[in-house]
């Protein structure tokens, strides 16, 4: 298991303020619920308020495509926020696109969709990259963030190493007085 270290920089260091125990129980129950409930009877997806897709009108309802938003992008944002760099990031990302596609590509084998469903995929597809582009930005930020504070600290620690011991007394002293 990947722990946080201070050397993880800036890239990393908002996504420490969800436990990372917390994340992985979410990330583990987003997958099982939505591998699950891809392969509901229809008569349950209907009760959810999801259609599945009438070849006779070739209508796809808008709930249906909210559901594909609402699971696959809350669960690549949680796995995106898991990734400690760049190529784990991109794992996440492959990882929720390839399930995705998994799951609408079984849907049709085993018979429960007429057609493959492929604006499923596509559906599924924009959600991640939604995730990863709201990571990648929070990331850049905080990469910038990062880079100002660490200018900061470099500047005065410069200051203080051009400050003679008799300065460095005589500022103290001065500071104590007030």
């Amino acid at each position: 298991m990947v722990k946080w270290t201070e050397d993880d920089g800036a890239v990393t260091a908002y996504k420490r303020l969800l436990p990372r125990k917390l994340l992985l129980v979410l990330a583990t129950l987003l997958v099982v619920a939505t591998v699950a409930g891809s392969f509901l009877p229809g008569e349950i997806k209907r009760l959810l308020g999801t259609e599945p897709y009438d070849p006779l009108s070739h209508h796809i309802g808008f709930v249906h495509r909210m559901y594909h938003f609402g699971t696959f992008g809350p669960m690549a944002l949680v796995l995106l926020l898991l990734a400690y760099s760049a190529r784990t990031e991109l794992k996440a990302v492959l990882f929720v696109s390839g399930l995705g596609f998994l799951i609408e590509i079984t849907q049709h084998l085993i018979g429960l969709s007429l057609v493959f469903e492929w604006w499923d995929v596509r559906d599924d597809l924009y959600a991640v990259s939604g995730a990863f582009f709201v990571v990648r930005v929070a990331n850049v930020i905080a990469a910038h963030d990062y880079r100002e504070i660490s200018d900061q600290r470099t500047a005065a620690s410069s200051k203080l190493n051009r400050i003679s011991p008799e300065q460095c007394r005589h500022e103290r002293h001065q500071f104590l007085d007030q």
